[in-house]
Parts: C-alpha cells; structure tokens; sequence
C-alpha cells in the first residue's frame, strides 16, 4: 500500500464531490479518460493537444501527474487530500477518477 498526495483542483474545486463519494479526484476537468493511454509520452502529446501554450517542461510536470493518478495508484492505496477551503486533510483508501464516472 501507498499513500498519495491528491489535490482537487487549484482551489478546491472538487472538494465537495470527492468528501460526498470518498473519492480521490482531479480538478483537470479537460482531461479525457486515459484508460487508452498507454505511455507518458502518448500523455505528454495529448496534454501538448489540450493546452499547447504550455511550455516542454510544464507539459512534461502535468503529464507525470496525470500518469500517476491515472496509472500508479492501486485501488486500495491511501490517499491523502489537502482541503483548500477548510484547515484540514481527508483520507480515502479507495480511489477513482472524476472522468471514469
């Protein structure tokens, strides 16, 4: 088991939706699902298609977190979430992406 830091969106965004269903989620709404994904340079071009002002490093950074949440966490690894709009932190032992629902 592993314990990930998970955050929900810049500002909280998904805070709610993920304390009401004891998920890990994303704020990156744009995202599609990545299931087809299969490598983190198929993820780094299709960050690249999505945003393509960001910079080589920049897309490389997001990518790699995206390929974390979306292809290193287990179910039942621990996940640990910082609220942006309270003085606290949730755990949740199971997880699931926002875009999989």
């Amino acid at each position: 088991m592993a314990l990930w830091l998970v955050r929900a969106g810049r500002n909280g965004e998904q805070e709610d939706l993920a304390l009401d269903q004891g998920l890990a989620v994303i704020g990156w709404r744009q995202i599609p699902d990545l299931d087809g994904i299969g490598s983190r340079d198929e993820l780094k071009a299709l960050y690249a298609e999505l945003d393509p002002n960001q910079s080589v490093n920049r897309i490389a950074n997001k990518a790699s977190q995206l390929w974390a949440f979306a292809k290193k966490i287990q179910e039942g690894d621990l996940v640990a979430l910082p609220l942006k709009r309270r003085s606290a932190a949730a755990f949740c032992a199971r997880w699931r992406d926002i875009q999989r629902r």
